[in-house]
């Protein structure tokens, strides 16, 4: 029922009231000689049984509002909680947005320290000529990465750096991930590895089998992480260098960007004493 058919409601019912107190004022002044008086009372009570109609009809229309009030009300508390939900969810997600973009930032600062590192220990040191000037000095380079990941490696297994960038000199075997030094001297070796969230990896480089450094890396709560490692070491002719995995069943991440590496080049070709830097 609209409002004005509710106000038109409201007016008849007020008329007919009004004809009730007129009837009811002319009974008093009448005898039964001026009237008929059943007609009279008929009209009366025809005038009672529309008044509780509308009556009823009123009750009837203010119980249909409220109830519509009612289910309105409920469906403003609906939606209230869904576009609570809503913004809470938009929250965790710009959180997470955000530890993402730290996390690549640590990342690109973790990998230019170590290239620093690097470049400064080369350009400091007495033996800082890949390339020797002598015809009898080799120029011996490998850097290798993962171009995939690799799971359910063994203890003690080699990691095998598929993806080859560099290998002047032919030491680097990506299908076994192993370099085999072609001359005796000082060699740089680094490497990089990288897991995948909720994972955690030992790594070790190895000469003959023999650890000579360690890296870890282990991720918690959804997040990656990456551990690194460099050693300077005089090796033999025929020495045998990789990085190992040392848990059972380890995981390391790997794609075409290349975030696990294994690198390693020839400082000064040929010294006369061993001797270990790490």
């Amino acid at each position: 029922m609209s409002p004005l058919q509710y106000f038109c409601l409201i007016l008849n019912f007020a008329s007919l009231v009004a004809d009730f107190i007129n009837l009811s004022s002319v009974n008093t002044k009448l005898t039964p000689d001026d009237f008929n008086v059943r007609e009279l009372l008929k009209r009366v009570d025809d005038l009672e049984d529309f008044s509780k109609q509308q009556m009823q009809m009123l009750n009837e229309f203010q119980r249909y509002h409220k109830k519509q009030i009612g289910l309105l009300n409920e469906q403003l508390l609906n939606q209230k909680d869904e576009i609570a939900a809503l913004r809470k969810k938009r929250n965790h997600q710009d959180r997470f947005i955000l530890q993402l973009i730290r996390r690549v930032k640590h990342m690109e600062m973790s990998q230019k320290s170590v290239l620093d590192k690097t470049k400064q220990m080369t350009e400091e040191t007495p033996v800082n000529r890949i390339q020797q000037t002598k015809d009898n000095e080799l120029t011996v380079a490998f850097t290798a990465g993962l171009s995939k990941s690799v799971d359910n490696l063994g203890a003690h297994q080699n990691i095998p750096f598929d993806h080859v960038e560099t290998n002047i000199g032919n030491g680097y075997n990506p299908h076994e991930g192993v370099f085999t030094a072609p001359v005796s001297g000082l060699y740089v070796f680094h490497t990089s590895i990288f897991v995948d969230r909720n994972q955690e990896v030992f790594g070790e480089l190895v000469v003959n089998g023999l650890i000579k450094a360690s890296a870890y890396a282990r991720s918690t709560d959804g997040r990656y992480d990456q551990g690194s490692q460099t050693l300077v070491i005089q090796i033999q002719q025929g020495d045998v260098v990789a990085v190992q995995n040392l848990i059972v069943k380890s995981e390391l991440f790997g794609d075409p960007y290349i975030y696990s590496t294994f690198s390693g080049f020839l400082l000064q070709q040929g010294l006369g004493t061993s001797v270990i830097t790490v």
